[in-house]
């Protein structure tokens, strides 16, 4: 675990007993995210656990992203392994159509749907970027 935090530090990123314990206040993310942030990746559902982010923390998130002009990158690959129904899965880029253009949501039809051994995925993202994205992967 000390491996990881220092790892954590090193990259900018929340240590994992702070992550979801804090479910994203505006506090927080006073202390995390700076001028200097392009993108922030958000693992909701989270694996082994399930747990999920609420509504009002992806708000925060979102809103922040919008103001403060950086990414967020939405791995939502579990979105249908959640174990409490009182809790469902939001996807952040629903909340808004200006905090989707601030969202780049990555999936798989491999974890849901049980597709062990086949790494089938996608992702969904602002036009601008899945044009360039496109024009990478046809190299």
């Amino acid at each position: 675990m000390k491996n990881l935090e220092k790892t954590t530090g090193l990259l900018g990123a929340l240590p994992p007993s702070e992550t979801l314990g804090s479910l994203i206040k505006g506090i927080e993310l006073a202390r995390y995210v700076t001028e200097k942030n392009r993108l922030v990746i958000l693992c909701s559902p989270s694996n082994p656990t399930g747990a999920v982010y609420r509504k009002a923390a992806l708000e925060t998130l979102g809103r922040w992203a919008v103001e403060k002009n950086f990414m967020i990158l939405s791995d939502e690959v579990y979105e249908k392994l959640t174990y409490d129904e009182d809790q469902p899965h939001i996807s952040v880029a629903s909340l808004a159509p200006e905090i989707a253009e601030h969202t780049i949501t990555i999936d798989s039809f491999s974890k849901s749907y049980a597709m062990t051994g086949w790494h089938v995925g996608f992702l969904t993202a602002p036009l601008w970027l899945t044009q360039k994205i496109d024009a990478i992967d046809r190299r």
